[in-house]
């Protein structure tokens, strides 16, 4: 139960930027924009696992991103 309410947290972040989140140390661009891919899934699915994805800079595909 939980767990759904961190997804739904992350996703209310994403659809309406607030709370307004400071990064200290501008250690990376932006606030992550998609999970990464597991390991399990590229090695198990790896030719269905897109290249190149940046978690930071690159859409998920609900929020005007591509499929990939």
């Amino acid at each position: 139960m939980y767990e759904a309410e961190a997804m739904e947290a992350y996703n209310d972040y994403r659809r309406t930027g607030f709370p307004t989140m400071h990064n200290p140390n501008n250690a990376t661009v932006g606030f992550v924009k998609r999970f990464p891919f597991a390991q399990s899934e590229m090695s198990n699915n790896g030719a269905n696992v897109p290249s190149g994805v940046n978690i930071f800079t690159d859409d998920v595909w609900w929020a005007g991103g591509d499929e990939n």
